[in-house]
């Protein structure tokens, strides 16, 4: 099975699903669009199942389509939030394990994707965690900003969001922002290391644990 659209290819090798997010996974309206369908196939399917989502080249995801959302269109601004959110809800409950395997860059809503992801693998060599929200002018959502809390440790995020600073792989482990920092070459296989073991697990009650793991951030989701 594959998808493959402008923005992303989903493949299927049983029981992985992995989405690739393609040009630099610029998060748009039609990005969120083909991210949910994508979705949809994914939580159609039977039997044991997880996903991993990994990005081309140099980056994750860089974030929000910056023509796009500075486009001084305050409707569009708004929509890409709310669609971005409930994007971010969606992945957070998924009813199978998932996992961001960072391949390069991840900023700013390309950090809070993997974040919703319930684990974070990033190449030791290349690529940056960073939040440049601040040096963007722009304010966190509160939906967002409680994923950002049920994530990242308070002294971390602090920094991160004051200062916009760039994070390695490395320095990401250190943190507790990445589960583990691995070669380029070694990304993909350690991801599927991470989840295979909860690939047959019920997903049904795998959902209904997330959703209370992860209510405060869910809540505010919906309220969105």
């Amino acid at each position: 099975m594959i998808i493959d659209t402008g923005h992303l290819t989903l493949r299927l090798y049983p029981p992985v699903y992995t989405l690739c997010l393609k040009n630099g996974g610029a998060c748009s309206l039609a990005f969120i669009a083909d991210f949910n369908a994508a979705l949809d196939a994914v939580e159609a399917s039977q039997g044991p199942a997880c996903l991993i989502i990994t990005g081309q080249g140099k980056s994750f995801s860089t974030g929000f389509h910056l023509d796009d959302f500075f486009s001084g269109d305050a409707s569009l601004r708004d929509d890409m939030l709310s669609c971005s959110i409930r994007l971010l809800g969606r992945v957070a409950e998924l009813p199978m394990p998932t996992v961001a395997a960072l391949n390069g860059h991840a900023f700013g809503f390309g950090a809070m994707l993997a974040l919703a992801c319930d684990r974070r693998l990033m190449r030791s060599d290349r690529g940056f965690f960073c939040l440049p929200e601040l040096d963007l002018q722009v304010a966190v959502p509160r939906a967002m900003m409680e994923l950002l809390k049920l994530k990242v440790r308070h002294d971390v995020l602090q920094d991160l969001l004051f200062t916009g600073r760039r994070v390695g792989g490395q320095e990401a482990c250190g943190l507790g922002i990445v589960d583990a920092a691995c070669p380029a070459e070694a990304l993909l296989e350690q991801a599927q290391d991470m989840v295979l073991p909860l690939a047959g697990k019920d997903r049904a009650t795998l959902m209904a644990i997330k959703r209370e793991l992860y209510r405060q951030f869910l809540d505010t989701v919906a309220a969105t």
